[in-house]
This record gives C-alpha cells, structure tokens and sequence, in this order.
C-alpha cells in the first residue's frame, strides 16, 4: 500500500495511514466514476499529476493505476484510460469493478450500435466477470442490459443469453447507485429507450438527477 504524505487536491499533510484528507475530505485514491465526475476540472488534473509521481515510483499499485485510469476517463482520454484500467486488471484481477470499467472504457464515448462485434464481445466477456467477481452490483446488469439493446436489438442481431428485458430484471433486483448510472449514460451515449428510462428513474429515486 503507498503511503500518502500530503492530500493531492489541496496540499496538507497526511496522518500515515490516512486514506482521506483531514482538511478538505478528499479521496487520496479514486475508485469510482461518480467521484471523479463530482470533482472540477482543475482537481481531476491534480490527482493526474498526483498519480503519475507515485506511479514513478511504484509503477506496480493497482490502486494508484485505477484511479489514474478513471480519471482519464472522465476526460474522455479513453485511450490513456484503457491503458491503465488494463493494467490496473493485471494488478487487482479480484476486482469486479476494475473490469466494469474497462468494459466503459472500450466505448470510447461512442453509441453501442455502431461498435464492432468484436468490440461487443469483448465488452461483454468483461462485464460476466465483473458479475461473477461480485453479483450485488446494478450496475454490470444495467450495462449488459443496455448493450443488448442498443447494440443487437437495434441492428436486428440473434442475441445469445439473456436478453435485455431479462438483464433489466436483474439490474433492479439490485440495489442500485445513482450516481454511477448517471455517470453511466454520460459516458455511454445513447438515445431514449426503456433501459436508459429505468436507469434514469432509479437515478431520479436516489435524487441525483
């Protein structure tokens, strides 16, 4: 584990240990979608540059490489954000959410129905890990859900395994986070459709939209 000396965002001191500053409350480390997307800009490009001086040093903390691949992410840097989500896959392979976000990553900010099949796969073969690694999380279930609508429904595909109606099901049987379905949408661009309908009222009924 890499000790912090000082908070990324604002500069204090860190206790040892610490994993979330005693000043401003921030996160050392990034782990999720929704709290870099709550960040300003000018944060995000200082947790970069945060990032990419402990990673001199310790190349191999999967923690620190995640955090810099969601970051990368969230400014819509998807090729450095495939990079080191990959990696952080390769450090941290137990887990689940390293390959959900992998699997976001390989969109590209591109609509679901214009990828390749071979992408399409590979995004999917993705999430199944991520449910296999963990089954409580919405989340993977609403992604899967999502691409087999907009990516085989929409171009008149044989969907093979659950469909999406099936996978909706699941995703609700969940207990959801708002705040990752909406960084979902933004980061996956797709049009009205009765899966984006039942990620945004699940994201209206936790009030972060």
């Amino acid at each position: 584990m890499i000790t912090v000396d000082e908070c990324p965002t604002c500069g204090a001191p860190a206790a040892p240990s610490a994993r979330r500053c005693s000043h401003c409350k921030a996160e050392f480390f990034v782990k999720n979608l929704a709290y870099v997307g709550s960040l300003e800009k000018a944060a995000v490009q200082k947790y970069i540059t945060f990032y990419k001086g402990l990673l001199r040093t310790n190349g191999d903390d999967g923690e620190a490489v995640l955090a810099l691949g969601l970051c990368y992410l969230d400014l819509g840097l998807h090729d450095l954000a495939i990079k080191q989500i990959d990696k952080a896959i390769e450090e941290m392979p137990q887990q689940a959410d390293v390959y959900y976000y992998s699997a976001i990553s390989l969109f590209k900010g591109r609509k679901p129905r214009i990828l390749s099949l071979s992408e399409v796969k590979k995004i999917e073969s993705l999430l199944e890990a991520a449910c296999q690694l963990d089954d409580g999380e919405a989340k993977y279930y609403y992604l899967r859900a999502l691409v087999k609508y907009e990516y085989y429904l929409k171009n008149g595909m044989r969907v093979v395994g659950p469909g999406w109606e099936e996978l909706l099901a699941e995703a609700r049987a969940r207990a959801p986070t708002g705040a990752e379905l909406v960084k979902l949408i933004e980061r996956v661009p797709v049009e009205a459709s009765p899966v984006t309908a039942a990620i945004r009222a699940v994201a209206m009924q936790t009030r972060v939209i």
